[in-house]
């Protein structure tokens, strides 16, 4: 139970200062360090029925280079699951979204009007 919240975005509109629970959604290892205040406003994205699933990290700039290329290779593996992909500083500025499914590397350009 915390009296504060993650952010001004997820706390109730009236401005009543109220109790409230936020259960973080299970992280394995690598985690990564993302902070907790951040997962409460990130969570809040997330459509209700990926909410079940338990996220896991899969690619890091740090760890794995800042290549585009290398990071839609890694999430290649995933192909079939939903992805939250963010970037977050250390000031509290976030970033990111949702997609029902992973990115995937196209070989050219892909006409969207095509879809």
């Amino acid at each position: 139970l915390s009296e504060t919240w993650g952010s001004d975005y997820v706390a109730p509109k009236s401005g009543v200062s109220m109790p409230h629970m936020f259960c973080r959604p299970r992280l394995f290892p690598p985690r990564g360090h993302c902070p907790d205040a951040a997962w409460e406003v990130i969570w809040a994205w997330v459509p209700t029925w990926c909410r079940v699933l338990d996220p896991y990290l899969v690619y890091t700039p740090s760890s794995q280079g800042t290549s585009l290329r290398t990071c839609l290779e890694v999430c290649r593996k995933h192909q079939d699951s939903p992805m939250i992909f963010f970037a977050y500083t250390q000031q509290g500025d976030i970033i990111g979204g949702f997609s029902p499914v992973v990115f995937v590397r196209t070989s050219g350009y892909l006409k969207l009007t095509g879809l």
